[in-house]
């Protein structure tokens, strides 16, 4: 038969007094293997650099801010963690030979990145077996990390100005074609042979129309006086009659019309001349305000886009670490021995029970 038996305080007491030896020489043992297994462990030391995000001094419509956009960091971390920066660092520690041989992936896994809250820090963090080689691969890596990023403004800001500058010179080309085609153009036109032929064409109409008024003048004096085929005397002495004086008139308008004719024609030419100078002179106008308006907005685009830039920089280097991250030895001890002394109580209660509960 086996009996029922509940221990009390008193009886727990009792029986982990009655065994404390072997609880605490078996608390003891753990600990001590923990500690000798701490000592076999790899060890792991982090090195830290800090760098700090230099503000945009722009903001987002272009008004000066001190705003700072989280966004960026995760732009650093992608800095941080690009694949060809971290094979310059293999190569450069020799991460690939004996002891380490590490691969990429491996030496990622051990870089890490962090922002310090509600500040424009970042933390840049290397796990790495040797103190020495991890505060190196953290400077080196934070140094090609910021090197990078100013390779990358510069390269934008080379961009902008590049597109910038072939746009003053697309308009400053412009402008100078304009000015040749509008110099070439008031050789080739003329103008002033086209404005001496006009005003004599406008003098022999004239001097023309005055001699048709003459003409009918004379004739309707005839006409007046009835003598239909007598004669007068002319201006100049000389006897015309009627009849001599319907061709002179018929002469006189055939040569008027003709004069007209190349008048039109000459003044035609002219206004379109002259409105094609103007037309030339309005694009070349055009042609300088847009160049200077250009050349000030360049002025002011590098400006904002040197601005916009959020540059890093490193404020505080990497030191080698005097203890190693990992193992902590003494952490794990106590928590070994901590363990180890309460599973040794278990172990000595449900002996004890055990033993009291077996059959008599």
């Amino acid at each position: 038969m086996v009996e029922e038996n509940n221990f009390t305080f008193t009886d727990m007491t009792r029986i982990l007094l009655k065994n404390i030896r072997g609880i605490l020489v078996a608390t003891i043992i753990v600990m001590l293997l923990t500690a000798v297994g701490s000592l076999l462990m790899q060890k792991k030391y982090k090195a830290s650099a800090t760098l700090l995000i230099n503000e945009s001094k722009m903001g987002t419509d272009g008004v000066i801010s001190n705003y700072f956009n989280p966004r960026f960091y995760y732009t650093f971390e992608g800095l941080v963690k690009n694949k060809d920066l971290v094979r310059r660092a293999i190569k450069k520690f020799n991460l690939d030979k004996k002891p380490y041989e590490l691969s990429v992936e491996a030496v990622l896994e051990n870089v890490h990145v962090a922002l310090v809250r509600n500040t424009r820090l970042i933390n840049l963090t290397v796990d790495f077996p040797d103190p020495e080689l991890a505060a190196e691969i953290a400077n080196f890596i934070a140094q090609e990390a910021v090197a990078l990023n100013m390779d990358i403004n510069n390269t934008d800001a080379a961009r902008a100005r590049e597109f910038m500058s072939a746009q003053v010179n697309a308009v400053a080309e412009s402008m100078k074609a304009n000015e040749i085609n509008l110099r070439e153009y008031k050789q080739q036109a003329k103008i002033k042979e086209l404005e001496t032929d006009v005003e004599t064409l406008l003098y022999n109409k004239a001097d023309l129309s005055l001699r048709r008024s003459d003409a009918l003048i004379k004739k309707a004096e005839l006409e007046a006086a009835g003598k239909t085929a007598g004669t007068v005397s002319s201006s100049g002495g000389a006897a015309t009659s009627i009849q001599e004086l319907d061709a002179l008139i018929a002469s006189l308008d055939k040569m008027i019309s003709e004069v007209e004719k190349t008048l039109d024609e000459k003044q035609k030419l002219l206004a379109e001349r002259e409105l094609r100078i103007e037309a030339l002179l309005a694009l070349f106008d055009a042609d300088q305000t847009s160049y200077a308006k250009i050349n000030t907005r360049m002025g002011e685009n590098s400006t904002r886009v040197s601005e916009k830039f959020q540059e890093i920089r490193i404020i505080d280097s990497a030191i080698p670490p005097h203890y190693p991250e990992w193992p902590r030895k003494k952490l794990m001890v106590i928590i070994a021995g901590v363990l180890a002394f309460l599973f040794s109580c278990a172990f000595a209660l449900m002996k004890e029970q055990m033993r009291t509960q077996s059959p008599s």
